[in-house]
């Protein structure tokens, strides 16, 4: 089974507002997420989304908004809030290594 993924633009309107913009990834796999470093500097500030395919081939992108998976009939099965992390005080507010798992049927969890 395979998924579609729906990323929210970085808009300030809220996500069910018809305005906002998105990006729809179909056929989507697996899905992981990651907090990185673009600067080198250990604060972990930038979101990213790897996405994996059924022909096993992969893509990373980087999060621009709230995510939602969806099953083929357009159902959300799990979703993925945008918060920042950061090493300092605030560690720990959202963790890296948040990755959808496909269940044997329609549903899906978020795994850590």
């Amino acid at each position: 089974m395979t998924y579609n993924v729906k990323m929210m633009s970085a808009e300030d309107i809220p996500d069910e507002d018809s305005r906002k913009n998105f990006t729809i990834f179909a056929d989507v796999k697996q899905v992981s997420f990651e907090w990185w470093s673009p600067a080198g500097d250990g604060d972990f500030n930038t979101l990213q989304m790897n996405l994996f395919y059924p022909d096993d081939t992969s893509q990373a992108v980087g999060v621009t908004g709230n995510v939602y998976i969806m099953n083929q009939n357009g159902k959300t099965v799990a979703s993925k809030a945008v918060a920042k992390y950061h090493s300092g005080d605030d560690a720990g507010h959202c963790l890296p290594g948040d990755t959808f798992i496909p269940r044997s049927s329609s549903a899906g969890r978020l795994a850590k």
